[in-house]
């Protein structure tokens, strides 16, 4: 492999590894690896906004789709989307 494929296989798993600890920090909210799945999202989630950044200020041209996971992974941290409760009050 070349360089640049090289780079790009290391930027396509960083998201990668980003999206799946945003899912497993939801799936396992509430249980006895709770904070193990924290600490593995707020790494990968620094780990993101660094490659996000770094895309951006060396004009990597897919630097955008580094902020759409980097939201994606803030949104699947703070949505709720368990079927189980019940809707609040009013909405």
């Amino acid at each position: 492999m070349d360089y640049a494929t090289t780079l790009t296989a290391a930027w396509m798993g960083i998201h990668l590894i980003g999206l799946v600890a945003a899912w497993g920090l939801r799936m396992h909210c509430g249980g006895r690896f709770e904070s193990l799945t924290q600490t593995c999202f707020l790494m990968s989630l620094l780990l993101v906004s660094v490659t996000t950044l770094v895309g951006h200020v060396c004009s990597f041209e897919l630097w955008h789709l580094s902020a759409a996971t980097l939201a994606m992974m803030i949104l699947l941290a703070v949505i709720d989307f368990r079927l189980d409760r019940p809707l609040a009050a009013g909405i």
